[in-house]
């Protein structure tokens, strides 16, 4: 742990003094990564011997760290918010657990949370890229006569390209790391629920999950939102059809028929012009079908039965 713990403040510094004193946000923001992996793996040792208190305090004190080593790198946007987003989901789903909370029933409200986070993200960010515009105020000119409607306040002054462009790139980060933190947050508690539960309810749950952002990530305008939309989602599906080999075997069966289905569609989808007002209507149906199929393995239709 001495290690970790030297290895840590060795690169935060150095990436600190990398991005101040010579100005390479390039080579800083590359320690994102291992940054937020050691300190997990570290977190991780220490805490999960103490079970779900110690590991919700741990993810506490990360998504801190986060934001601090955020605050003095300055560099590495992206890393830090899809950490960010993938330990403050762990720490409200490791206290729930804390205070008796199912393990199905954890997996499943965070899968449901995240999935329906990945389309919150596009709306709550949606200013971020537009550039604060000096105000206008109305003109009180004497002349009657005067052609000028309006004037604008001098006092702010109008941004360059480059203020744009940064601000520009800047919201593409911030919307890309939501929606990747998001999304792999519905991976890992698919994956979880599947892991407790091998069956078609689980499943059924899990490709839904994975419907979502999937569909999602062709609407997106930046390649770094539709990768962190569309890796996570294939992802998910590789590991729900594997996952599902441990099932019943028509379960078995149904995995593997989806994943050649999949894998011909992915070939055939840049020669299919129809299938894109089709993926329309399926993003619409998968999102309806995200609570439904939530409650099944939850147990609510069994109980309404009988």
């Amino acid at each position: 742990m001495v290690a970790a713990a030297l290895t840590l403040v060795t690169l935060v510094a150095g990436a600190a003094l990398v991005r101040r004193v010579l100005g390479r946000t390039d080579i800083a923001g590359a320690a994102g990564p291992p940054v937020i992996a050691i300190g997990a793996a570290a977190g991780w040792a220490v805490a999960a011997p103490q079970g779900a208190v110690g590991l919700s305090a741990g993810c506490a004190i990360l998504l801190t760290l986060t934001v601090i080593c955020h605050r003095l790198i300055r560099a590495g946007h992206w890393t830090y918010v899809a950490a960010a987003v993938l330990l403050s989901f762990g720490t409200v789903a490791f206290g729930a657990r804390a205070l008796g909370a199912a393990a199905p029933v954890v997996a499943t409200v965070t899968a449901v949370v995240a999935v329906f986070g990945c389309l919150v993200v596009p709306v709550l960010t949606a200013r971020l890229a537009q550039y604060p515009v000096a105000p206008v105020v109305a003109s009180h000119a004497d002349d009657p006569f005067t052609t000028s409607a309006a004037a604008v306040q001098p006092a702010t002054p109008m941004p360059s390209a480059e203020q744009v462009w940064d601000r520009v790139h800047s919201a593409v980060l911030t919307r890309s790391g939501l929606l990747a933190g998001a999304a792999t947050t519905a991976l890992i508690g698919s994956t979880v629920l599947m892991r407790v539960d091998t069956g078609w309810a689980a499943f059924a749950f899990a490709l839904a999950c994975a419907a979502v952002p999937a569909l999602m990530s062709r609407r997106a305008e930046t390649w770094p939102e539709r990768s962190a939309l569309a890796v996570p989602a294939c992802a998910l599906v590789l590991v729900a059809c594997v996952q599902a080999q441990a099932g019943v075997w028509p379960l078995a069966l149904t995995g593997v028929v989806i994943l050649a289905v999949l894998a011909v569609c992915g070939v055939a989808a840049p020669y299919l012009r129809r299938f894109r007002s089709v993926a329309a209507y399926l993003e619409y149906l998968a999102v309806a079908a995200v609570i439904p199929l939530a409650l099944w393995p939850l147990g609510l239709y069994e109980r309404l039965g009988g």
